[in-house]
């Protein structure tokens, strides 16, 4: 038998993950990867309706996933909401537009990570597996 794609992918353990995404087909998709990839899935369409998702389970959070550009509330600040009330989850954003001189600065202030789109299954598994060891 040829071996799953997901077993040769470095896998959760159940932890939570919150994918903030405004397009429905990619926040679809990023869960069923994550859920393939054996971690648990929140998910928001903006920052805005992240917020209160993380204020009430930011204890069993464990990532955030955020795509930087949405309606009412982008990722970037999403990501200095959560370093204002102080929650040191740690979080990826993800882009569709090269933004390397802007990643650089975001992450002095503790951004994990950035992946782009369109999202590679095997960068994503490795980018949280690190995150998460």
């Amino acid at each position: 038998f040829p071996q799953k794609l997901e077993d040769s992918l470095p896998s959760g353990n159940g932890q939570l993950i919150l994918v903030v995404e405004d397009e429905e087909a990619i926040r679809m998709a990023m869960t069923e990867s994550l859920t393939l990839l054996n971690y648990r899935v929140l998910e928001a369409n903006n920052g805005r309706n992240a917020l209160p998702l993380l204020e009430e389970h930011s204890n069993e959070i464990d990532l955030v996933i955020s795509d930087i550009i949405m309606p009412e509330m982008g990722g970037i600040a999403l990501f200095h909401a959560l370093r204002e009330r102080e929650l040191d989850i740690p979080f990826v954003l993800t882009t569709g537009y090269a933004v390397e001189k802007d990643m650089e600065n975001l992450r002095a202030m503790g951004l994990y990570g950035w992946l782009a789109k369109p999202l590679n299954l095997d960068k994503l598994a490795q980018l949280l597996h690190q995150a998460l060891s």
